[in-house]
């Protein structure tokens, strides 16, 4: 049985893997679509002005997971490595 992730947290599966915890959009759009992560509902690719869209939400609905490091970069946020 396949798994189905939200596009948050393919976000999150992506950054673990990443050095600092920090990828920019279009490194981590672009490891979500090789590793199959998370399909849109028409099956499309995720772009990475999506990834940028939902990081955005750090502010809000998000901000306890992801930080814009600075435009195009985003972090994960409070990650404990003993995890």
């Amino acid at each position: 049985m396949k798994i189905k992730l939200t596009l948050h947290e393919a976000i999150v599966v992506v950054l673990i893997g990443k050095p600092n915890r920090t990828a920019t959009t279009k490194e981590i759009s672009d490891k979500v679509n090789e590793r199959g992560l998370y399909k849109q509902k028409d099956g499309d690719p995720v772009e990475s002005n999506q990834i940028m869209a939902r990081t955005k939400l750090s502010n809000g609905r998000y901000h306890h997971l992801l930080e814009n490091e600075e435009p195009g970069i985003v972090s994960l946020k409070n990650f404990d490595e003993s995890i």
